[in-house]
């Protein structure tokens, strides 16, 4: 995974965006593509060896970046720099995660049985138009080479690393709701709140996949790094736009948000247990913008 970062590169303060996965981080990405932040804004933190001009999207650069990773960088300042994220609905959050990823990893296995390429495959997935809001790729190692790819096809699968970790997501982690939910709990809920017991025992092959289902609350860091971030709420974007204008100096629109509608009717997926799971890890991003199941 590589990372970017923007940030102003003007006025007295700068702003740096904290990007989660799965709230609206693509939408603000095409935001500032545009050709009016060309000179506003800079990027930090791209490693020298990551091709730039091979993965799911030529030409572009990763940039999911949590807080306490954007406060590190040598060009962060404590004293001038503010740092801006966008949040959502926890319980939508996690629904859209599943329903997304669950169709993801089912296009992936039947491509790879099907013998498809990479490129083949993309291809499919356009015409299915399931890319609205996208997660980044996984970086996938096979052999002495690493693909950055999302799909490998079965033929570069040499040893089986792609489909048994395919395979063990949907059996296992996609399994259902209640199995995502208690891979998220597995990962964190237990060094948060000391809980010896675990509900089930995650494979190794499958904690890999814990950073993109990240709780909020953790991946903001809200409390701990003592930074000022603006919390921007993706249910809102007149927030987001009029942020923006007020920062940046610059009139933006703010593109369709979530067009796959993978987080709509949310409360189906939830019973009480998973419901109060949620509540729990995200305690922090429920209180700050003010959610309610």
């Amino acid at each position: 995974m590589a990372y970017s970062l923007y940030s102003s590169a003007k006025g007295p303060r700068r702003y740096w965006y904290s990007a989660c996965p799965k709230t609206g981080t693509q939408s603000l990405k095409h935001i500032f593509d545009q050709t009016e932040f060309k000179d506003i804004l800079s990027v930090t933190y791209i490693p020298d060896d990551y091709p730039t001009d091979t993965g799911d999207q030529a030409g572009t650069i990763k940039w999911h970046q949590p807080v306490q990773g954007i406060v590190q960088q040598d060009e962060f300042s404590y004293e001038r720099d503010h740092i801006f994220a966008t949040i959502r609905n926890p319980w939508a959050r996690y629904a859209s995660y599943y329903r997304y990823q669950k169709n993801k990893c089912i296009d992936k296995i039947e491509a790879y049985e099907a013998g498809m390429s990479y490129s083949e495959y993309q291809t499919s997935q356009i015409m299915k138009d399931v890319f609205g809001d996208t997660t980044p790729p996984v970086r996938i190692e096979i052999g002495s080479e690493v693909v950055h790819h999302s799909y490998c096809s079965k033929e570069d699968d040499v040893d089986n690393k792609f489909i048994d970790r395919m395979t063990a997501m949907r059996d296992v982690m996609l399994d259902s709701f209640e199995t995502l939910i208690d891979h998220v709990w597995y990962c964190y809920g237990k060094d948060l709140y000391n809980d010896s017991f675990s509900i089930y025992r995650m494979p190794d092959s499958l904690k890999m996949m814990s950073m993109t289902c990240t709780p909020q609350s953790l991946y903001y860091q809200c409390v701990t790094t003592g930074q000022p971030v603006h919390f921007l709420k993706l249910e809102d974007p007149d927030m987001i736009i009029n942020f923006i204008n007020k920062h940046f100096n610059i009139t933006v629109e703010m593109p369709s948000v979530n067009v796959t509608g993978h987080g709509e009717d949310y409360k189906s997926l939830y019973n009480s247990r998973t419901k109060e799971i949620i509540s729990i890890l995200e305690a922090d991003i429920i209180r700050i913008g003010s959610y309610k199941y």
